[in-house]
């Protein structure tokens, strides 16, 4: 920028210089935001800071601070999966109201790198999320992103994504497997590169415990021994999903147990329809049927818990087995606020109901409950104990 400064009637003197005020934000609390800036320099030719806000497109506020200033907190009442824009303009004197200005988008939580869908997993050894990102062309990128500062760390070109869900990470964090259009790729972590490549044509990864892996398709599942990659058992049903510990499988509408050797059949998981399954721990097994979230107990093989839920939303079921709940999104059309819904698993009344803004499956916004922590797809996070 540069500024003009009148010493005497027939003299001026013309500076230049760098000013970047750097505009930074941190929440206060559910409403209100503290913002900070660099004070511009040679600040007594300017007038003072005005900071707008704009939601959703829309002015929401106008503030005007003394020049002196350099923190401001204001309200913000932005939903989870929404971005706030505030602008701080530094304003000049003699009524110039062309300033230099800074401008941030403030989501609830903090900015996270976006990510397609629900492909996103998280290794709590390493303290690293991983995800997927699609692009244009059939291509994508795999991403690694610290766990502390949410910053992306590096970033690997892959091919088309499979469909449904693409990435998943052993309970031990070894294995990370991405399943493309016709390949399941081993992931090396530390390097972020291709360890090795399986050719599954339209497979994708389902679930990988500690020592084998479960890819479906329509036609139904395989259960894949790792790391030698054999197939050592095939299901009619894409209803396949194994324990983190790798003793328990879900298959064929039946629960199996590990017996060193092989899986013996249990007992019969009591559904008709099968829309999903996850388990938690060794203990339980999460059924999502059509219309309900079936809570199996392991021990019993019993229903302890039924949570009635719309059937279009079974897709965004999900378990955290950090924070213990099952989450899901309930979608809404195009300018509603959608729920995010937070059970326990013994009870089918839910201990949290989340307003997460505009966010629509339809439209690719996906929130996600993981590590506890609520992410949304189009970048940002914020743990759970915030609502």
């Amino acid at each position: 920028m540069q500024s003009y400064f009148e010493n005497s009637s027939r003299s001026q003197k013309n500076f230049s210089f760098n000013y970047d005020p750097s505009l930074q934000y941190e929440w206060v609390d559910k409403q209100n935001v503290k913002l900070t800036w660099r004070k511009a320099p040679l600040n007594k030719n300017f007038y003072s800071y005005e900071i707008q806000h704009l939601e959703l497109g829309d002015y929401t506020g106008t503030y005007q601070t003394s020049i002196n200033d350099t923190v401001a907190t204001i309200p913000l009442a932005n939903k989870f999966g929404t971005f706030a824009q505030v602008i701080l303009t530094t304003l000049p004197q003699g009524g110039n109201t062309f300033g230099i200005q800074s401008v941030q988008n403030i989501p609830v939580g903090k900015s996270f790198p976006s990510f397609y869908q629900g492909n996103i997993v998280y290794n709590k050894t390493s303290n690293k999320y991983f995800a997927l990102q699609s692009l244009a062309q059939e291509s994508s990128n795999l991403i690694r992103i610290d766990g502390t500062s949410f910053q992306l760390e590096a970033t690997l070109r892959m091919g088309r994504i499979a469909s449904g869900k693409s990435i998943a990470l052993s309970e031990n964090g070894q294995y990370l497997y991405v399943s493309l259009a016709d390949t399941i790729k081993e992931i090396d972590q530390n390097s972020l590169s291709v360890l090795s490549n399986h050719y599954f044509q339209g497979y994708s990864i389902i679930s990988v415990s500690n020592t084998n892996l479960i890819a479906t398709n329509s036609a139904g599942g395989k259960l894949i021994k790792m790391p030698e990659f054999t197939v050592i058992q095939t299901s009619t049903n894409n209803d396949m999903v194994i324990s983190p510990s790798g003793n328990y499988l879900n298959a064929d509408k039946n629960i199996w147990k590990w017996n060193g050797a092989s899986f013996d059949l249990l007992a019969s998981n009591k559904q008709t329809d099968l829309y999903g399954a996850q388990f938690e721990n060794d203990q339980k097994l999460i059924i999502i049927d059509t219309d309900t979230v079936k809570v199996f107990d392991l021990s019993s093989f019993t229903v302890q818990n039924k949570i009635p839920v719309e059937w279009y939303t079974t897709s965004t079921v999900v378990y955290d087995p950090t924070s213990g709940f099952i989450g899901r999104l309930l979608s809404t059309n195009s300018g509603e606020s959608g729920l995010y819904y937070l059970y326990n698993s013994d009870n089918s009344q839910p201990v949290k109901i989340i307003d997460v803004g505009y966010n629509n499956t339809s439209y690719g916004v996906y929130d996600i409950i993981l590590n506890n922590n609520m992410i949304c797809s189009n970048g940002c996070i914020v743990p759970l104990s915030f609502f």
